[in-house]
């Protein structure tokens, strides 16, 4: 008997998800057939959306980026949306829809899909790193090796000037990316979310480094959300700004503007090639979403945890998120 399934990859893209696609649809069976939703939930709200085979998804598993497109749906957040998504699962007839994304994805399906009797399967995919349940989602290994790739360039054009530098680094609320980055590039402070420095420290700790005879600093800086990109934008400019103040009054100098240079390395963190790790961890996770399809095992998410690939009820999700 011929299953159905649809594949949405939601929210932000990450090196990794083409190969979960690849693996899914490369390691079904012939009886399953598959739906492939176009620009995340707006392609189950607008009904847009291609049959995915083997013709079309052999050999993207090293591409990054996702060729579905990604995106949030502000459209699915409405009960207009949320109708018009579970019109066209019904009139596709899906079995399942197995959802590439972070928490906001997750949440979607357990709050609008699963309470309208949806069997849903999601596999964590986002670069941060912040889907508690596994210990790496998809995307955060490439993150990381693209990262201290960029870091280890910015580190030798600003030693070559005697600059210290602050390299900006996505991650919301969650601390891995950072953690993991600064700690690879040797950093002298890594600022997360909950361990934040004041300018005045910053400025300190730069000015005995220096007296010490190094003449390069580097801290790495955990993002700070605002309400839009504009948002963001000012208040990196305003922490530069500051930051240079405070190293000029440390050093009782005029002006720290020779002296100091921020980098933000925002969505080329998201445009690596996806890792080997990344691309393996795609291809199991692609053969635990169609194991529990067999074992008609719905409304979980997949997490790995030791070495081993598990269900986890997506009620016990939102219970952390929500």
């Amino acid at each position: 008997m011929n299953k159905k399934i649809c594949i949405i990859a939601s929210g932000g893209d990450a090196p990794g998800m083409n190969a979960c696609i690849e693996g899914i649809v490369n390691f079904a069976p012939s009886n399953f057939k598959f739906f492939g939703a176009i620009g995340g939930y707006d392609g189950l709200v607008n009904d847009n959306g291609i049959i995915l085979d083997r013709t079309n998804t052999s050999g993207i598993s090293h591409i990054s980026g996702c060729f579905l497109k990604c995106g949030r749906s502000e459209e699915f957040t409405t009960p207009e949306g949320v109708q018009k998504a579970l019109a066209t699962i019904k009139r596709h007839k899906f079995d399942a829809v197995i959802i590439l994304g972070g928490n906001g994805s997750l949440s979607g399906a357990m709050k609008r899909l699963e309470p309208n009797g949806i069997n849903v399967i999601g596999i964590p995919s986002t670069i941060d790193n912040d889907v508690f349940f596994t210990k790496n989602s998809l995307g955060f290994s490439s993150a990381f090796e693209e990262s201290v790739r960029l870091v280890d360039n910015l580190n030798i054009t600003m030693r070559t000037n005697n600059r210290d530098h602050v390299v900006q680094l996505m991650g919301w609320y969650c601390p891995d990316l950072t953690n993991s980055v600064g700690l690879a590039t040797f950093a002298d402070i890594i600022d997360t979310f909950d361990n934040r420095h004041s300018h005045a420290q910053i400025a300190k700790i730069w000015a005995n480094n220096r007296k010490e005879g190094k003449q390069s600093n580097l801290m790495i800086l955990q993002e700070t959300k605002g309400k839009d990109i504009h948002d963001e934008a000012i208040h990196s400019a305003n922490y530069l700004g500051d930051l240079m103040r405070a190293i000029a009054t440390e050093n009782n100098i005029e002006s720290a503007t020779s002296r100091v240079r921020m980098s933000t390395l925002g969505h080329l963190q998201r445009g690596a090639s996806p890792s080997a790790r990344d691309r393996w961890l795609g291809a199991n996770y692609a053969k635990k979403a169609l194991e529990l399809i067999n074992a008609k095992q719905f409304g979980v998410a997949i997490g790995l945890v030791g070495d081993h690939f598990i269900a986890v009820p997506l009620s016990k999700i939102m219970d952390k998120i929500s």
